[in-house]
């Protein structure tokens, strides 16, 4: 194994969530690296509840990493993951939008209707005491103490599968719900004749719902949801901000839980959500944030990777290239003395005149992937039967390196700009005929 070549080394996937899939969770906990600035009981014990950073930062990977960690810890820990992007198709997006204007046009403060808004914050809050029943019925009823005060909180989430009246009209409009990873399905009828109660009532079940929970008596298992891949993207400005909305009232219904869990005064309870950077300026710049920097400021940890006090062996981002060449090695890095023999073993005294380290992260947004993608590059490049990243290894992975650097910052930039933007922007870098 001292005779590996680049092309041996252990890569993974750009994504988290596919290198799980596909090259399993072991190596992926044996390359995992943390931001020097993260602290687990924040996370885990304390308040803090979301998960923020640019793209690419690594956000997915820590989510992943503590669920291990947690089941590491307690192995009959529960834990449940809700993927925003994946569960909620374009079709249920508009069916959720569709069923909370129903619902805001119901609700009257004083003499005026609330009209032409968009609140998704009590079908959030109903997706999630579906979540906890079925996740706390999979789990054997193990989660809460199994006696009246849960059947009558059961009861009452129960209830909301018809929030309509039961007199119908003999031409009714439906809208039908799945949500698969939610774990629930709804059907709802909206009449066409005039018909608050129906949706008074649904919004006083999912009240009544979550005043019976503040009642509820927990086991000892630890409970934790993971919330991931909230994606928005400035396309079709109506789909771009009604993404956006979903966006916002689901953060302020992961606070609005955890608030509720921290009254139970149960540790290992809560919901824990990642959130891209840019999604939040994009939430600020483009609808109403109901002052949502208020509750990610003061709850957030940030997936912060650009350290200078380190040295440049040991730099975080560093270490996620040594790890990965270890795991093909098969060693373990356990001190500082086992990364520099890496480094020293696999890169160059200097690179262009610069020492190695220096030279990868000034070619990099000091992201963890910016590390899978240069490994990658390089493993399909003609250098890749090499066995030391010299600086001719560098120079024939660069172009590819750069191509994929592009792409995914124009991923990046979908949240704030569309199409049309984002190719004047780029078409600024790559420069203008000069005329005179």
């Amino acid at each position: 194994m001292n005779n590996i070549t680049i092309n041996d080394i252990y890569t993974g996937k750009p994504d988290a969530k596919d290198e799980i899939t596909f090259d399993g969770i072991d190596n992926f906990i044996r390359s995992f690296v943390t931001p020097n600035n993260l602290d687990f009981n924040k996370l885990i014990d304390g308040n803090n509840c979301f998960i923020t950073g640019y793209k690419g930062t690594g956000k997915t990977a820590l989510l992943f990493y503590l669920d291990d960690l947690l089941k590491d810890k307690d192995n009959s820990c529960c834990t449940s993951f809700i993927f925003f992007k994946d569960e909620y198709t374009d079709t249920r997006k508009h069916n959720m939008r569709s069923l909370s204007k129903r619902i805001l046009s119901s609700i009257t403060i004083g003499d005026n209707t609330q009209v032409n808004n968009t609140d998704f914050e009590y079908i959030w809050r109903w997706l999630f005491l579906k979540r906890i029943v079925s996740d706390n019925q999979e789990y054997n009823n193990g989660l809460f103490v199994n006696d009246n005060k849960w059947n009558n909180f059961k009861n009452l989430v129960d209830i909301i599968k018809d929030p309509v009246n039961n007199k119908k009209t003999k031409i009714p409009s439906k809208i039908r719900l799945k949500f698969p990873l939610m774990k629930t399905e709804c059907e709802v009828d909206f009449n066409k004749s005039k018909n608050d109660y129906s949706y008074l009532s649904f919004v006083e079940l999912i009240d009544k719902a979550e005043n019976a929970f503040g009642s509820l008596k927990r086991t000892d298992i630890p409970y934790y949801i993971f919330v991931d891949e909230l994606e928005a993207y400035y396309g079709n400005e109506d789909i771009f901000y009604r993404d956006l909305y979903l966006i916002r009232d689901l953060l302020f219904t992961v606070k609005r839980f955890n608030e509720m869990f921290y009254r139970l005064s149960s540790k290992g309870l809560k919901i824990i959500c990642s959130v891209r950077t840019e999604i939040l300026r994009a939430i600020s710049r483009f609808i109403v944030s109901k002052e949502l920097n208020k509750i990610t400021s003061g709850f957030s940890v940030a997936m912060q990777w650009n350290y200078s006090n380190t040295s440049s062996h040991l730099h975080p981002i560093i270490k996620v290239l040594l790890k990965r060449i270890s795991i093909s090695k098969n060693l373990n890095l356990d001190k500082d003395k086992d990364y520099l023999q890496i480094y020293q073993e696999w890169l160059p005294e200097n690179i262009q005149g610069i020492e190695p380290a220096n030279y990868i992260l000034n070619n990099s947004w000091f992201k963890p992937r910016d590390i899978v993608r240069l490994l990658i590059a390089m493993q399909n490049s003609i250098a890749n039967t090499k066995r030391k990243m010299t600086q001719e290894v560098f120079s024939y992975s660069q172009k590819q390196y750069s191509i994929e650097s592009l792409e995914e910052i124009k991923e990046e930039m979908k949240a704030l700009y569309n199409p049309r933007e984002i190719d004047e922007i780029i078409s600024c870098f790559n420069g203008f005929t000069t005329r005179f």
